[in-house]
């Protein structure tokens, strides 16, 4: 039986493309609401104002580097795709 060299679904690679879009679209969408919704919210109290500021920066940080969760995914696709080359698998 001979092997079929070019026998990839490509069914896959566009659920891979389609969840990739996903995580991006996720990551915009999550941090520009939640931006929206701390810049309507009302501190009383110094306390108050104190932990808004520490919420802020956190999410900043975490909302910089959401993006590179979609990086790494699309690394380790084209390292999954470059492997293939070598074993004669696409």
């Amino acid at each position: 039986m001979k092997r079929k060299i070019f026998d990839r679904d490509d069914r896959a690679y566009a659920a891979i493309i389609g969840g990739l879009v996903a995580i991006f679209v996720v990551i915009l969408l999550g941090s520009y609401l939640y931006f929206q919704i701390t810049e309507s919210m009302a501190t009383g109290s110094t306390e108050g104002a104190a932990a808004m500021t520490t919420v802020n920066s956190t999410a900043q940080t975490v909302f910089t580097l959401a993006p590179i969760i979609g990086i790494i995914a699309v690394a380790s696709i084209m390292i999954g795709i470059v492997t293939r080359f070598g074993t004669g698998g696409i």
